[in-house]
């Protein structure tokens, strides 16, 4: 049905060219696709600063361009109108890496190598090093950015990579171009096109070859020996490659490699065309052929109507995989005029992007941008085209060669940014431009603004669409375009592309100025041109706006087809960011290290993109300290050192890769002041003489100071001998132990400590006194107890009778109700680790227990606490009491009446330790406040008796031991008293004991007392003590008693022990009743003959009692002994008589003594048993 016609009537808005950056934000339409910017493209290098203002008669809001520094976009982004590519370039150096070259790379691909360094990129590139003076010739270079890419130096100046081969047939002879870089695993893979010099006869048609390398600089061909392999090749039956293949790009997606390249043919029309298509596979020398995957542009004004070539592909990370590809509507071939019609003449040339989604890479299912093309040259041929696109440092670029026709640098480089596109601007037909400015239509299907035909109702050939008129000077602003060139898209829909009704024109699309009476352009398009029915397709036009006229783009419907129009868009093909980054770099004045130094940059164009800092030290030269860093990098840190001057300044380049270079000098500096102080902990020492004391010097950096402290110390008066752990203190900070020793006591000495690191010095000092320490060793040589208790002893028992003292002996008596205790208070105070021993004897048991149950205690008193340590036989185990309280048992105690043992309780730091005969029997670890020094101080010793026991004790001995040099041994002897016969080894046990973590080497001597009479060995001489360790003594020797010393060694710490041996002659004695024949009775001890009684027949001692003495000591053995006697059985009518058997030793103790008369006969023998 038809549409009425209306006029509408509208005030025109103008749009003045200026040379202002000012974009202007329309509204989008209302449909789902995409939303790309659509404010008024402005030249990137003029002031950022827009005017606030709106058109009359128009809401619209002028956006202002951003002066905050823009982020990397992503593809998805751009899709959806949040996201452009900005024009940029890099700096192309000499293999010297200062000389500028006069352009950009040719056919340049950018593979990362950050296994290289987080700034290197390997850039392959299009040389034409061995023929300088033929374009039709080229082979592959390389050059390399170590910053990033700002800038890149050919590599071997310029000499090839992958050369041409030098077969006038091989297939790559003629030219080796258009390279592609993929790193899988350590190999990278180049695919290249390559053609033959052999022409005709050879052939000179493009292929797609294959290189492969380990390193990205040695190349070689993938062919058998080196040579040239084509991989993809052309075929000359069908059309779209019927003349060549070639531009082919190489990646690695999804376990495979993928090639796209382009198919260039000559089709039944007689026209030229170049289409996409791709081949993949696990190896790139066996490639499955998809053919084309994408197909040219729809209609032939259409800005890539015949060419879709150079194809690059990223994996977008959004679900999508990504293509940018160079396009042209006339790819320079002509069948009419085949010599002057060639590429780079004409076409407009230009780069595009499209996207498939992922799960859809193997199809052709490619969807080409609404805006394209991102770039495109003006009314010329080649330039803004051989494309390449990379991602590096989270950033994508993309490659390609400059425009030949465009002012200014050369924008070799896109940098796709975050933000709305300031190039590009859509009129909306049904919401903006048409509604505002026709003569016919109304909105229409598919969100356009149409007319239709009727056969009821003609519209007029009239305009669908003008405008927009511009606004110039109003109120004082000024809005428009900025001058320059232009393309401008038209996009339109018919209802019926019917052929045979091809010829009828549809519209007339033009570009006028002077309000309408100046056409730049103009297109008449007819029905064929259009491909589908209802299908939108864009209609392409390019002109040059001037400042201070007004322009519009208008569609004439001419009434030969329902038309809609969906938009006009243009892109300004002009301009670019050429305002170099303003920066600065700040560091505080004075700093310790490391220093920091940030820094600030601001781009009113493309934003910063990279930032690289130097420092000096000292006004030396110039050293990277962040080296072109992303522009979220703002700060940094540098270790200094003590005194210096530390300078700073700072490099920003923008994404337009405008450069903001280095000043001469440091634009910011920091000093590195220094020092340090000393100190003394404890600053005054008191110790034990012969004990070294000891201090912590202690370095503490004031500032940034590191450096080394050496250290001295010089005692006054001298005589005291000091030293430290270490002499010095690194880094700036930190401790070492000073140890002075050898002082006399009663002298108070001042150690002057000084640290030195130059120029620095300081000093601390610390006082010493030495004291001696307290020690008390008692023999009891008293004769009385009125005696001892004149020696400063007090009976501290119930009973003083329960007290004897005598022979160097003290007794003392318990007797369940009253018990004898002698007590020792005369100790100083701070006598705080400690040692006590006692030997004691469990002499006899008094009553109702049998022999060996009685006990052997010793107990102290300190501060706190009462210990006492007991060895008990009524348990069989060892006990340690605190405050009468059982705090540890261990079994294993074998009680012996009348045996010696040496009972000790050692306090060190806290710990209590009980020890017996010289082995750790177990300790206790106060707590709280008790296991400090105070607390610990030694107050009293008890000599105590065991329960219902009456104890003897040889001596006491007292040591004081230093706190600060716990770890100490102890050494004993078990057992203590060793008696033994003549001939026969008496033989002890040496233990020793580490006492809080001793480790080390005991070295042991001996002593004999008296000297002569009795030998004695140690086996071992020395023992490694880290907890327990023994050594035997053996003595042998004549009849005496003896005491041996043995003194345990290791460094300076030395401490005895010793035991008592006794060597002694045995005797039998009896009396023998009618021992009158000669050896009539016959003696046997430990069932070895002793004698045989009377030596000869002696009437004499018929019926009478005689004595005989023997000596025996040779046939005693140590424990149980069987002595016999036996009858001769020639007389075995008699019977004797024996009695008075007594075994005693030299010593006069009797060993065994029976006075019983005992019967001794032919059937009657005699047997005793005895024990030594």
């Amino acid at each position: 049905m038809s549409r009425s016609l209306k006029r509408i009537c509208l005030i025109p808005l103008v749009i003045v060219l200026i040379g202002f950056l000012v974009p202007i934000q329309l509204p989008l339409s209302p449909s789902s696709g995409p939303n790309p910017s659509s404010s008024t493209p402005v030249s990137r290098a003029t002031s950022s600063t827009a005017n606030d203002a709106t058109s009359s008669g128009s809401s619209y809001p002028i956006r202002v361009s951003q002066a905050s520094p823009q982020s990397d976009g992503n593809l998805g982004d751009l899709w959806n109108g949040n996201a452009y590519f900005e024009r940029s370039k890099y700096i192309p150096l000499a293999s010297d890496g200062t000389t500028v070259l006069g352009k950009g790379f040719d056919e340049a691909f950018a593979v990362a190598r950050t296994d290289i360094s987080p700034t290197t990129i390997y850039l392959y590139y299009r040389t034409s090093y061995d023929f300088p003076t033929d374009g039709n010739r080229g082979e592959i270079g390389l050059a390399i950015s170590n910053d990033g890419g700002y800038s890149f130096s050919i590599y071997q100046d310029g000499k090839p990579v992958v050369p041409v081969s030098t077969g006038n047939c091989d297939s790559d002879s003629r030219w080796v171009i258009s390279p592609s870089v993929v790193q899988v695993g350590s190999t990278f893979y180049m695919v290249y096109e390559g053609a033959s010099a052999g022409y005709p006869g050879c052939g000179n048609h493009s292929k797609v070859h294959l290189a492969t390398s380990p390193d990205g600089k040695v190349w070689t061909k993938a062919g058998d020996q080196g040579k040239a392999l084509a991989i993809i090749g052309y075929d000359h039956l069908q059309s779209w490659e019927n003349i060549n293949v070639g531009t082919p790009f190489i990646g690695y997606f999804n376990s495979k490699f993928y090639v796209f390249y382009h198919g260039f043919g000559i089709y039944a029309d007689s026209q030229f065309r170049s289409k996409i298509a791709m081949a993949s596979g696990t190896d790139p020398k066996q490639l499955t052929l998809y053919g084309v995957i994408m197909d040219i542009g729809r209609g032939d004004l259409s800005w890539d109507a015949r060419v879709n070539s150079h194809a690059s592909v990223i994996n977008g990370g959004d679900g999508y995989y990504y293509m940018v590809f160079e396009g042209s509507q006339d790819p320079g071939y002509s069948v009419t005029d085949p010599v002057n019609d060639r590429p780079c003449k004409k076409g407009n040339w230009g780069w595009g992007i499209a996207r498939i989604p992922s799960s859809q890479l193997d199809t052709a299912n490619w969807a080409k941008y609404e805006f394209n093309p991102i770039r495109q040259t003006y009314n010329g041929g080649c330039g803004n085209d051989v494309v390449s696109i990379f991602s590096f440092r989270g950033a994508i670029s993309v490659f390609q060669r400059a425009g030949s026709n465009i002012p200014g640098p050369y924008y070799d480089r896109n940098v796709l940014l975050a933000g709305s596109d300031p190039y590009l601007h859509i009129w909306w037909s049904a919401t903006d431009q048409c509604l505002a400015h026709h003569n016919v239509g109304s909105a229409d299907r598919d969100n356009g603004w149409g007319q239709t035909t009727s056969i009821f109702i003609i519209p007029p050939n009239d305009y669908l669409c003008f405008g927009p008129y511009q606004l110039y000077g109003q109120s004082g602003t000024q809005t428009g375009l900025t001058p320059g060139r232009y393309s401008v898209n038209f996009r339109l829909e018919i209802d019926d592309n019917n052929a045979l009704k091809g010829l009828d024109p549809i519209v007339n699309l033009d570009i006028a100025t002077d309000s309408g009476n100046t056409q730049l352009s103009r297109q008449t398009i007819i029905r064929n041109q259009f491909v589908n029915n209802w299908v939108y397709q864009n209609f392409e036009q390019q002109f040059t706006a001037l400042s201070g006229k007004t322009y519009e783009w208008r569609t004439r419907f001419l009434n030969t087809a329902h038309t809609v129009q969906l938009y006009v868009f243009h892109r300004f093909l002009d301009g670019g960011d050429t305002t170099p980054p303003t920066a600065s770099i700040s560091a505080p004045t004075t700093s310790t290290t490391p220093v920091t130094a940030t820094w600030s940059g601001n781009d009113a164009g493309s934003g910063i993109w990279m930032y690289s800092v130097q420092y000096q030290r000292n006004g030396g030269s110039w050293t990277d300290l962040s080296y072109f860093v992303p522009s979220t990098t703002t700060s940094a840190q540098l270790n200094a050192q003590c005194f210096d001057t530390i300078g700073f300044r700072l490099k920003a380049i923008d994404y337009a890769g405008n450069l903001r270079d280095f000043p001469g000098g440091a634009e910011a500096s920091t000093y590195i002041p220094c020092d340090f102080t000393l100190s003394a902990n404890p600053s005054s020492v008191t110790v034990l003489a012969g004990v070294p004391g000891s201090s912590i010097i202690t370095v503490t950096p004031s500032g940034s100071f590191t450096g080394t402290v050496t250290l001295s110390a010089s005692p006054s008066p001298t005589g005291l001998t000091c030293s430290f752990s270490s002499t010095t203190i690194n880094g700036g900070s930190g401790s070492q132990t000073l140890w002075c020793n050898g002082g006399n006591t009663g002298t108070l000495y001042t150690v002057t400590v000084t640290g030195n690191s130059a120029p620095l010095t300081h000093t601390t000092t610390v006082t010493f006194t030495f004291t001696t320490p307290y020690s008390l060793r008692d023999d009891f040589p008293y004769t009385s107890v009125n005696n001892m208790v004149s020696a400063g002893w007090t009976v501290c028992g119930t009973q003083n009778g329960q007290v004897s003292v005598a022979n160097s002996i003290l007794t003392l008596t318990n007797d369940g109700t009253n018990v004898g205790n002698m007590c020792w208070s005369n100790i100083p105070a701070g006598v705080t680790s400690w040692t006590v021993t006692t030997r004691g004897q469990y002499a006899s048991q008094l009553c109702c227990y049998p022999p060996t149950n009685g006990a052997t205690w010793v107990s102290v008193t300190s501060a706190t606490h009462t210990y006492q340590f007991d060895l008990d036989g009524y348990y069989n185990s060892y006990y340690l009491f605190r405050d009468g309280v059982k705090v540890q048992t261990v079994s294993g105690y074998t009680p012996q009446l009348g045996a010696w043992h040496d009972l000790t309780l050692d306090m060190r730091n806290g710990i209590i330790t009980a020890i017996a005969d010289g082995k750790i029997i177990t300790s206790y670890t106060e707590f709280g406040n008790t296991n400090n020094p105070p607390g610990n101080a030694l107050t009293r010793i008890t000599m105590n008796p065991g329960w219902d026991t009456v104890t003897n004790f040889d001596w006491v001995t007292v040591t004081q031991v230093s706190d600060a040099f716990p770890s100490d041994f102890i050494i004993g002897a078990s057992p203590i008293s060793v008696k033994t016969g003549v001939g026969t080894n008496a033989v002890t046990t040496i233990n020793l004991s580490s006492l809080r973590s001793f480790t080390g080497t005991v070295a042991l001597t001996s002593t004999i007392s008296p000297a002569t009479g009795l030998t004695c060995s140690l086996n071992p001489t020395s023992v490694s003590l880290t907890t327990s360790a023994t050594s035997t003594l053996t003595c042998n020797g004549s009849a005496g008693t003896y005491k041996v010393t043995v003194k345990g060694t290791s460094g300076t710490l030395s401490h005895i022990t010793n035991a008592t041996i006794t060597m002694v002659r045995y005797t039998l004695s009896l009396q023998g009743f009618d021992y009158d024949g000669g050896h009539e009775e016959t003696i046997k001890l430990n069932n070895v003959q002793v004698a045989q009684l009377p030596a000869v027949d002696s009437r004499q001692n018929a019926q009478i009692y005689v004595t005989f003495t023997l000596d025996v000591t040779s046939f005693v053995v140590k424990g149980t002994n069987t002595l016999t006697f036996s009858h001769a059985n020639w007389d075995c009518t008699v019977v004797d008589n024996t009695k008075n058997v007594q075994i005693t030793d030299s010593t006069g103790a009797i060993i065994f003594s029976d006075p019983t008369v005992r019967p001794l006969s032919c059937t009657q023998s005699i047997t005793y048993t005895f024990t030594t």
